[in-house]
């Protein structure tokens, strides 16, 4: 049967505020570790999955340094973890070294074999500083570095036999960014934790063989010793650990779901525990809390901004928990074909926000190996003023799939993930 070709898309014509394209070695990757240096004068990107770092002069366009991690499936393209030096950064391999599928007693298995760990780079010589060393790893699907650069907390799947569509308990290690030696945390404590921002202590969940949160935990931020602990009563639940504020206080969203492996959620609530207040118990914040996306933390941690969708069209809401109440509603651009996902990113000074205005794939593309960028709408970014509470403005991108934004430490230029490329533009006029 032959299938139709589709429809190539009209171009739009760029918007004029794109000052010019970062070529990147990575041809056909995408890019959301984004990071601009604090003088604003280089950028740090990581072309996904090709895996290759670059930093560049901001001021000529050159390539200062490119360092080849290695090409890997990663579930979190946001792989390039920056230490607080800004002198080095560590990157994960999320992939095993190799999958096999056999039958053994009559039932399908898969069998996991190994993967690379974790490594720390220089960012001053492009030198290999140390890799993870651990025997039995297995494929690493996150890293949380402390504030303060000294702690790091891994989590990973690990190798061996399952039946087809499972695989073992996940486990969780702690350990020295320094030397790169890591110790494994207590079972069924959750790697995907926040550190708090005085780095002493770590937050996070416990979970059951299913994955599901069964609690949440406080732990010492050097010792990982329990200081506090909370049971989580709802069955089939997950509490994503999300915004460590000040006052020993977590903020995080505990999602419900109706049974097991069903992704609509019954409900989903965010939340706030003062973890460091005795006999606290969790507190509600929002009830309704589904149908939210685009989750960022205002600077001042004194606020939550989230994009809600009702039925086609969405909302760009902030909310504020010292008071409970809703402080910004902005009605965004609605196109069909057009969604909002989870790329967004806020000014230095607190008062722009940029979102990523994507097209949605067509269900006849949905399934094509070599979906390219220029088969889709061009992608958009909304600019919101907070402080007016209004679309500011809306740049028209060259094709891509945008997968970062970042603003520069000045406000007035801004960075979108390209397609082998990042795209700087100018948005000092909306300052």
């Amino acid at each position: 049967m032959l299938r139709a070709l589709p429809t190539v898309p009209t171009r739009e014509l760029v918007s004029s505020q794109h000052l010019r394209s970062l070529p990147h070695p990575d041809k056909a990757s995408s890019f959301s570790s984004i990071i601009f240096s604090s003088d604003g004068k280089r950028l740090l990107a990581g072309g996904y999955p090709e895996g290759t770092v670059v930093q560049y002069d901001l001021a000529s366009g050159s390539r200062l340094l490119e360092i080849a991690t290695g090409k890997t499936w990663r579930g979190n393209s946001r792989y390039v973890n920056l230490m607080p030096d800004t002198k080095s950064f560590f990157v994960i391999h999320e992939r095993f070294a190799r999958i096999e599928r056999f039958q053994k007693e009559e039932k399908q298995f898969t069998r996991y074999v190994g993967a690379t760990g974790i490594k720390r780079w220089s960012l001053e010589t492009g030198e290999l500083l140390w890799k993870d060393t651990r025997p039995d790893q297995g494929r690493l699907i996150s890293l949380k570095l402390s504030p303060d650069g000294q702690k790091m907390v891994v989590m990973e799947e690990p190798p061996g036999e399952y039946p087809r569509g499972e695989h073992g308990m996940l486990r969780s290690w702690q350990g020295d960014t320094s030397t790169g030696k890591l110790q494994p945390l207590p079972e069924q404590i959750s790697g995907l934790g926040v550190f708090s921002s005085d780095s002493q202590a770590f937050l996070t969940n416990t979970f059951d063989k299913l994955g599901y949160s069964t609690g949440i935990r406080w732990l010492h931020g050097i010792t990982f010793d329990t200081l506090g602990s909370w049971d989580i009563k709802e069955p089939l639940s997950y509490a994503e650990m999300g915004w460590p504020l000040p006052d020993q206080q977590l903020l995080y969203v505990h999602t419900i779901y109706p049974r097991l492996n069903q992704a609509n959620a019954v409900s989903r609530r965010l939340m706030l525990l003062r973890y460091g207040k005795q006999g606290a118990v969790p507190e509600v914040m929002f009830e309704n809390f589904k149908d939210c996306s685009s989750l960022l933390l205002h600077h001042d941690r004194q606020s939550l901004f989230y994009v809600k969708k009702d039925s086609t069209d969405f909302t760009l809401k902030q909310w504020r928990w010292a008071d409970r109440r809703e402080v910004l509603s902005v009605a965004l651009p609605t196109e069909p074909g057009r969604a909002y996902n989870d790329v967004i990113a806020i000014s230095p000074d607190g008062k722009l926000l940029a979102l990523a205005h994507f097209a949605q794939t067509p269900k006849e593309l949905e399934n094509l190996d070599d979906l390219r960028p220029e088969m889709l709408n061009q992608p958009r970014i909304i600019l919101v003023d907070v402080q007016n509470g209004k679309v500011a403005g809306t740049l028209v991108s060259p094709p891509a799939f945008i997968g970062g934004l970042a603003f520069s430490p000045d406000g007035k230029q801004l960075i979108s993930s390209g397609s082998g490329c990042l795209h700087l533009w100018d948005v000092s006029e909306w300052k």
